[in-house]
C-alpha cells in the first residue's frame, strides 16, 4: 500500500482488516512546497526500493482533498506510475471530490 503522509487514517485500518501488515504500508512524505501533495518521483523511488527487496507493489491511494491539509494529489502523474508498475490505483475523493461536479471549481482537480 502506497499513500502520502496526508492519506486518511482509515486506509491503514482497511489494510489491517484485509490482512496487510503495517510494515507493508508506505507513507510517502509531503511538504508545504508541494501543497502537501504526493510526489510521483518519491512514489516511484519507494516502489523501486520495495521491488529491489523482493516485494510486489499492489495499491496506490491518491487523494483529492485530504482532510488535514486539503491537498490534491497529481492524479494523472500518479496514474502513470500505477500503469508503469501494474498497480491498482484508487482515488479517495470523499472530502473534496464533489468539486468535480461544481462548474466553478472542477478546473482545480488535476486529471
Amino acid at each position: 500500500f502506497y499513500g502520502s503522509d496526508q492519506t486518511h487514517s482509515t486506509y491503514a485500518k482497511a489494510c489491517k482488516l484485509a490482512g496487510i501488515l503495517p510494515c507493508n504500508i508506505r507513507s510517502i512524505p509531503t511538504t508545504a512546497d508541494s501543497n502537501f501533495s504526493v510526489s510521483p518521483l518519491l512514489l516511484r523511488r519507494a516502489i523501486e526500493a520495495d521491488k529491489a527487496a523482493g516485494m510486489v507493489p499492489l495499491y496506490i491511494c491518491a487523494t483529492v482533498g485530504t482532510t488535514s491539509t486539503t491537498a490534491i494529489d497529481p492524479l494523472s502523474s500518479l496514474a502513470d506510475v500505477a500503469n508503469d508498475y501494474g498497480v491498482w490505483f484508487h482515488v479517495d475523493a470523499a472530502y473534496a471530490g464533489s468539486a468535480c461536479i461544481v462548474q466553478n471549481s472542477a478546473h482545480a482537480i488535476p486529471f
